[in-house]
């Protein structure tokens, strides 16, 4: 399954009709290897993984001091300058110390405020997806389907429950990680799309 998938699940079968991957089957080595060939530039350069190259707080006017409560017990464990610090399934880096290793299970925007909590605490059962694309034709029944939750995951198979045209609920057939809301999640039938959607 091509990890570059993951994130074409938004496009319409319109648009996949008109458009051409010429490199598709190609790894990222054999593709620098091709731009050496031809002795392009970006052969050996850098590889980007976000959107922006500085540190995330000088996106914003103002750090912004936040609580990190522990999802269990809702105690306070720690304070933070801003939840953008922070990714849901971080480990590391909290700045907090506590008897057992905790993650980021949570991001409260309104609330600014960061829930941590233990390693059952990253597991997820369930999630619901809305703004619903379908690639393939609809279905309106449940049906098993290979989901993932990022690119890089190697997906997970769960029971997919249409709701209404808009939204679906993914039951794991087993625990998967930590999903937060505002991830894609996608449907696989082997290597084909299905469809994807937002968490909510």
């Amino acid at each position: 399954m091509n990890s570059k998938s993951y994130f074409l699940y938004r496009l319409t079968q319109k648009q996949l009709s008109r458009i051409i991957f010429p490199m598709y089957e190609n790894t990222k080595e054999e593709t620098r290897e091709m731009a050496r060939k031809f002795n392009l530039s970006v052969a050996d350069k850098n590889e980007s993984q976000d959107f922006f190259g500085g540190e995330y707080h000088r996106l914003f006017d103002e750090d912004l001091d936040g609580k990190i409560v522990h999802i269990e017990t809702n105690k306070v464990l720690g304070h933070h300058k801003g939840i953008w610090h922070y990714t849901v399934g971080q480990r590391k880096g909290l700045g907090i110390a506590y008897k057992e290793p905790l993650f980021i299970v949570g991001l409260d925007s309104e609330t600014n405020t960061v829930y941590v909590g233990g390693k059952d605490y990253t597991f997820v059962k369930e999630v619901n997806i809305h703004n619903i694309n379908w690639i393939a034709e609809p279905k309106e029944s449940e049906f098993e389907a290979l989901v993932k939750t990022r690119s890089a995951h190697k997906g997970a198979m769960a029971r997919v429950i249409p709701i209404d045209e808009d939204k679906i609920n993914i039951q794991f057939l087993e625990p998967t990680g930590i999903v937060a809301k505002g991830q894609s999640c996608v449907c696989y039938d082997n290597d084909e799309v299905l469809c994807g959607g937002i968490v909510y």
